[in-house]
């Protein structure tokens, strides 16, 4: 039997096979049955948004907050969406929003949530959905009635009231008022789409960005700080170890260790692991570790507080050492007692001076040029672009893979998204990047340390469309060496891989066009000849910046059977 789901934008989708799979029909009905299942069609209309990978994972975020919360079930995911979003849009953890933002209860005056900063009120209305207006208008007149009198007179408004009761002193009526909408509706100015939540969720969890944390940190008063000179651009003071990490898991965007990694991102080193020397020394010499560990260093815009119970607040912070430190004290908390802590803050937002503290505050240990090139600001936002550029099918997208973020878990989230081939490392990225500009293949093939090191002396400005077709020519060889049986054929491709993408890009060349110029140059320049002129290997051939020039050599020689080559 057809079930069929009606959308807004008079599209309906439609299955035979219980929604296994389904279809898309315009401006049309067809014969079945209207799907009655909320659940089913909201699950449905997502698949059709984001397209079946992206879909599950927040089909199962939705779930998972329906669950853990003990949300109706027969609003599909309608509630469990109001917890998700705000969430996503303020990075912070579900229960935090649960228990301080979202309105509880069936009467909420239609108001879903109410988020306040330190000068603004946001008030909501969220919809999966579209939106009626005159919940717009409703929302606004209980909120005024609620602000000039302290009460509200329309009905269905108990929860939200008691709501704004228990949070008056965080709801100051001094506080501009915004009035937000998320809906599919495209009206308003304030109105956000599911999609954008969606896009930010994964944004949020894959790539660089402005992380929204606000972390409060206390400073013991029988320590005091030091403060370098008036300018308060650093701080550092002592605190224990345990009160540190309470400071952490405090934070509403933290809350537990498997959210750490958002202070992470540009940690140079990532997490080494447990150390086994700061774990004897956590639990069998305590009182000397302050004496033996540098310490941790915190970078972001620190504010200096009197007055309250925290000393500092440190806005998008980021911790640029210590990140095996806090691991190896995360791994034993709250089992750390006797365990004290060197506190340095560094107020700091300049890109490019964070990349510096990140590298020099590393540097007692050697650190992969590809590491400290993964903090430039330019490949950062090429990387924004990139991912900016999805769309619904994975293998359409492209990930450029930083060296960054502390921890992996992320890529569990990339690699349901990205086709395996489509996930592109920054050294594969750069080797091809720049040897189709400089024609050192040689160098970029045998001494790509070398290379990438030059790259962090220079400021480059990556072109997106450059950098797309570089990603795309990547993932087509890749892709084509998969798809080749014979072992030996295969290693002869992969010991050309440079080579081989350079073809394809620098001549617009296919696959299987650029294979036949590979083996063109094998034959003449290394089978074909004495045995005493070879090259001891083949890869020698490809390890030599000569290599470009035979490559065009070939071509020119070829290029009466390749019409599509043009040869420089």
């Amino acid at each position: 039997m057809v079930k069929y789901i009606r959308c807004k934008d008079y599209t309906t989708l439609y299955s035979d096979d219980n929604w296994a799979t389904y279809k898309v029909a315009k401006n049309e009905s067809p014969e079945g049955k209207e799907e009655t299942n909320k659940d089913i069609s909201t699950e449905v209309k997502l698949r059709y948004m984001l397209g079946e990978d992206k879909a599950k994972i927040i089909i199962g975020e939705l779930y998972k907050i329906r669950t853990d919360f003990q949300l109706q079930k027969k609003d599909g995911y309608g509630h469990a969406f109001e917890i998700f979003a705000i969430s996503v849009l303020y990075n912070i953890d579900y229960d935090v929003v649960y228990d301080n933002y979202i309105i509880q209860g069936q009467e909420d005056g239609k108001i879903d949530a109410i988020y306040w900063s330190e000068s603004q009120i946001e008030v909501y209305q969220i919809k999966l959905d579209f939106l009626d207006l005159n919940d717009l208008n409703v929302m606004k007149t209980n909120y005024v009635e609620f602000l000039k009198t302290g009460n509200i007179s329309n009905s269905n408004t108990s929860s939200l009231l008691s709501f704004l009761n228990k949070h008056k002193r965080d709801i100051k009526f001094d506080k501009d008022v915004v009035y937000k909408t998320i809906s599919t509706n495209n009206s308003d100015k304030n109105n956000i789409k599911p999609e954008e939540i969606f896009k930010k969720f994964f944004e949020n969890i894959i790539i660089s960005k402005e992380n929204n944390i606000k972390l409060e940190l206390s400073v013991p008063m029988y320590n005091g700080v030091a403060r370098l000179n008036d300018k308060k651009n650093v701080y550092a003071y002592f605190v224990s170890a345990k009160e540190f990490i309470d400071n952490i898991l405090n934070c509403s965007s933290i809350r537990k260790k498997e959210n750490l990694y958002k202070l992470f991102y540009d940690n140079v080193r990532g997490y080494l692991g447990i150390n086994k020397a700061l774990e004897d020394t956590i639990e069998h010499d305590s009182s000397n570790f302050v004496k033996y560990n540098n310490g941790i260093t915190i970078t972001g815009e620190v504010q200096e507080l009197t007055g309250t119970g925290g000393n500092f607040i440190v806005n998008n912070p980021v911790i640029n050492n210590g990140q095996q430190t806090i691991q190896n004290l995360i791994d034993k908390y709250p089992d750390i007692d006797g365990v004290d802590l060197l506190i340095i803050l560094k107020n700091e937002n300049n890109e490019k001076v964070k990349a510096k503290i990140s590298q020099y505050t590393n540097s007692q240990r050697l650190i992969k040029p590809i590491d400290l090139l993964s903090l430039d600001s330019s490949l950062r936002n090429l990387q924004k672009q990139l991912f900016h550029l999805t769309k619904k099918e994975k293998e359409e997208n492209f990930f450029l893979e930083l060296n960054t973020s502390g921890t992996k878990s992320y890529q569990k989230v990339v690699k349901k998204i990205y086709a395996k081939n489509n996930i592109i490392s920054l050294t594969e990225f750069c080797k091809l990047y720049f040897s189709v500009e400089d024609y050192k293949l040689g160098n970029w093939k045998s001494n790509i340390s070398t290379m990438l090191g030059e790259l962090l002396n220079k400021a480059v400005e990556y072109s997106l469309e450059k950098s797309l077709l570089i990603c795309k020519i990547i993932s087509k060889y890749k892709n084509y060496l998969d798809s080749i049986e014979d072992k030996n054929v295969r290693n002869i491709v992969k010991t050309a891989d440079l080579a081989f993408m350079f073809i394809m890009y620098k001549y617009n060349l296919n696959e299987e066009e650029t294979h036949k110029i590979i083996d063109e140059i094998n034959d003449r320049y290394y089978y074909n000849i004495p045995e005493a002129d070879r090259k001891s290997k083949l890869i020698d051939l490809y390890k030599s910046n000569t290599i470009a020039q035979q490559i065009k050599e070939v071509i020119e020689d070829d290029k009466e059977s390749l019409a599509t080559v043009t040869v420089d």
